[in-house]
């Protein structure tokens, strides 16, 4: 895994982390954990996790 690679997956786990844990929204949380475009964002974390972030967030709702 190159430094960059481990870079995003770390940011994509701080951000699945606050998308459970929190109500800010996914524009909030994409800047919070040091990305810098939303939609960059978001295909970096479909192509980690499988989902989007809003259905990250559902998934996780359902589990509560």
């Amino acid at each position: 895994m190159s430094p960059i690679q481990y870079l995003i997956a770390y940011r994509v786990e701080w951000a699945k982390e606050m998308l459970e844990d929190t109500t800010k929204s996914v524009m909030e949380i994409c800047f919070e954990c040091g990305f810098e475009n939303v939609s960059y964002f978001i295909r970096r974390f479909k192509r980690v996790t499988g989902m989007t972030p809003g259905e990250w967030r559902k998934e996780a709702m359902k589990k509560i």
